[in-house]
């Protein structure tokens, strides 16, 4: 048997992890950065095949990582969370540095970055795990705790996207831990990102009062995490 709410006990951090090549360049949402060696200072990035920076990685050989803050802009959850880099220009809307290897770096709720070369790779079914050499590491901000997984799940109500390694399929999470916590409103479901938005507690962030229904909301609503559009929301049941 698997309770799934063990795995949100791991730790893990929030990354914007970057690449370029070609003119091109991407970055996505990552939980899965890891240190693993100090003698060549070695990290593991765990990107899903889907990805667009996954291409690009694999392409140039060459990537950054960008370790977020507590005081991250929920826009860049969402451009870089939640959009596709074939899509759309993740960059365009945000604040970014060129790193020697000339991969754009988040300026903004940084803590510290980091760039590298990949010397190995591990094909892992859905995702590619990249090993990566540090070139060159500097930190931008050392005032402000660094992002965990866990503060963005209890204060920004977020969870991982399908790419994400961290990922569980609802279906099959009992999800126990939503359900000992008590609510007098009703709660929707965005059915692209997974935020809950409770008619109880409202959306203050937003506007959104306490007590106010899914069915007041004024209909240019967005989802704080995602972005996405009222009528991609579903009634929990």
């Amino acid at each position: 048997m698997i309770n799934f709410d063990a795995f949100y006990k791991i730790s893990y951090g929030l990354y914007v992890v970057s690449s370029s090549f070609s003119e091109k360049s991407s970055g996505y949402i990552c939980n899965a950065v890891m240190q693993v060696t100090s003698q060549p200072i070695q990290l593991t990035i765990a990107c899903n095949k889907s990805n667009y920076t996954a291409e690009l990685i694999q392409k140039s050989q060459k990537v950054a990582v960008a370790a977020l803050n507590n005081n991250i802009s929920p826009s860049v959850i969402s451009d870089f969370g939640y959009q596709s880099g074939r899509d759309v220009d993740k960059f365009a809307k945000h604040p970014f540095l060129m790193t020697e290897n000339n991969i754009p770096v988040l300026k903004n709720n940084v803590a510290a970055w980091f760039e590298g070369h990949v010397v190995n790779q591990l094909d892992l079914g859905s995702h590619i795990l990249f090993f990566v050499i540090v070139d060159n590491a500097q930190v931008a901000d050392d005032k402000e705790e660094v992002l965990t997984y866990s503060y963005y799940r209890n204060v920004f109500k977020g969870k991982s996207p399908k790419n994400a390694p961290t990922y569980i399929n609802p279906e099959l999470h009992s999800d126990s831990e939503n359900k000992s916590k008590k609510s007098s409103g009703k709660i929707w479901i965005c059915q692209i990102c997974g935020y809950e938005y409770d008619s109880a507690k409202g959306d203050p962030d937003s506007g959104i009062a306490p007590g106010t229904a899914f069915e007041d909301i004024p209909e240019d609503w967005r989802c704080p995490i995602c972005k996405t559009k009222k009528s991609d929301f579903k009634l929990k049941e």
